[in-house]
């Protein structure tokens, strides 16, 4: 267990690897590497976080099958812009 654990860590190590060198190659060198680290995590979640995700929309579509039809896109805006201090929209 504790060598196929290795190898999977060996694994991610090059692919990260050549993530970054990918980034460079787009000409994404102005990225600082706290940036190249977060896209890093946001294009790889982990089993956890994939978890998560999968059981909010399963909730929430168990939600619209029970009549939930939540709130529109023009209230979802306005909410979104009052919280964030953005202008309203015109």
């Amino acid at each position: 267990m504790a060598m196929n654990s290795t190898s999977n860590l060996t694994n991610e190590l090059r692919d990260f690897h050549s993530f970054v060198g990918a980034q460079l190659a787009a000409n994404r060198d102005q990225l600082t590497p706290e940036e190249i680290v977060e896209l890093w995590r946001d294009q790889h979640p982990t089993d956890g976080e994939t978890a998560a995700t999968v059981a909010a929309v399963q909730s929430a579509l168990a939600d619209m099958a029970a009549g939930d039809t939540g709130i529109s896109l023009a209230e979802h805006d306005r909410q979104f812009r009052a919280k964030h201090g953005l202008p309203p929209s015109a």
